[in-house]
């Protein structure tokens, strides 16, 4: 609410006076606007709660020891909180003042590519509260289609697709800004699938004339508080239809993971990186036992859907110059030691590809996990 944006700066809130003549374009009356802000409160519109402030700790030996072991890395944070439900706030905000602190993040000409997830989301609302950076041309991508744009979730879901997230993104700068959309997360057919990828800053040509040179990207397993996950097991009058052509094979590959999980002590099969599944590398025990049911199983169904999605592909992030991984959460721990090590490249036969990263910034449990495990774990 305008009244209080002021307190965010440790400023007294707004006059109605104030409020008034702020508001371009019309003649309204302080008493009007006092009457007007009444009546909201009164009709419930709006409310005024206690923020709850975030506890978390950074854990600067953990992010130094992943810098030792992981040369290509150029930044880590690790963060840790007793809360585990704010642990994606946590990290978003810890990531915000990360760029905030570093003056150059941003620079004049950037192109930023933007990901899906609760990190970059909770990243991105951290950086507008913060100061306007004064850059001038940036340009926002978004590196992955809609997938709720009919607006079927009234929750957090619908603010974590990376078209919405890069729209917001452009309050955190001043000056020229651009954005560019995807909107198309899915198509069935390759002839429709091609027409829609020109239609975006995804096809080859625009893609190689305008690559990012940032990129923020999310990670998450198909399990649990996943978006697919949720998405898949709703009512069947309640499913968003720009999913229909995947959703059987969804529901497949989400009931063959949760049948592993059970199975083989909560290993999780799959991970979800710019709405592409890939498998992840199972430990080293369960190795041989597993294979063959990624290999004739999951592997033919992932390809499926992967070849239905429009989103960045994983050469097109590898061309991005640098990209920072924002991810929480214990289950997700053994699919950023994936994307680290890249140890998916070739799981026993299985061809895939997983993204490059420069930068992390994962929560103490996922950290802990991650240095633990052998090199050669596949």
């Amino acid at each position: 609410m305008a009244r209080f944006d002021p307190m965010k700066k440790g400023k007294p809130p707004a006059s109605y006076r104030g409020l008034a003549q702020s508001i371009k374009g019309t003649k309204l009356s302080e008493k009007t606007v006092q009457k007007a802000i009444t009546e909201a409160f009164k009709k419930g519109l709006i409310s005024v709660v206690a923020a709850k402030s975030l506890e978390y700790r950074r854990e600067h030996a953990l992010e130094e020891q992943l810098l030792e072991r992981f040369r290509d890395l150029q930044m880590a944070i690790v963060i840790s909180t007793d809360n585990k439900e704010d642990v994606h706030k946590s990290l978003g905000h810890a990531l915000a003042q990360q760029i905030h602190e570093s003056k150059f993040m941003f620079r004049a000409g950037d192109i930023i590519g933007l990901g899906t997830g609760r990190g970059i989301h909770y990243t991105i609302e951290n950086l507008v509260d913060l100061t306007q950076v004064p850059v001038e041309n940036i340009t926002i991508m978004s590196l992955t289609g809609s997938l709720f744009p009919q607006g079927v979730s009234n929750n957090l879901d619908y603010l974590l697709d990376a078209d919405t997230n890069a729209a917001l993104f452009t309050k955190h700068f001043r000056g020229l800004i651009q954005v560019r959309p995807i909107s198309y997360p899915i198509a069935h057919q390759e002839a429709a699938r091609k027409i829609l990828t020109k239609e975006t800053w995804l096809s080859p040509d625009e893609y190689a004339a305008h690559t990012p040179t940032l990129a923020i990207i999310g990670l998450g397993v198909l399990t649990g508080n996943n978006r697919l996950v949720q998405e898949v097991q709703r009512p069947a009058d309640a499913k968003s239809p720009v999913l229909k052509p995947v959703y059987t094979y969804l529901q497949s590959i989400i009931t063959e993971v949760e049948s592993i999980k059970k199975e083989y002590n909560g290993y999780c099969a799959v991970g979800d990186c710019c709405n592409r599944l890939f498998i992840i590398p199972p430990p080293a025990d369960i190795n041989e036992r597993i294979i063959p049911r990624l290999k004739k199983t999951l592997k033919p169904l992932i390809d499926t859907v992967n070849e239905c999605t429009i989103t960045a592909t994983e050469e097109q992030l590898r061309m991005i110059k640098n990209v920072i991984l924002v991810a929480g959460g214990s289950e997700k721990a053994s699919g950023i030691l994936c994307v680290l090590t890249k140890e998916s490249g070739n799981i026993s036969g299985i061809l895939q590809e997983v993204p490059r990263i420069d930068g992390i910034c994962i929560d103490k449990e996922s950290a802990e996990f991650i240095l633990q495990r052998p090199d050669n774990n596949a």
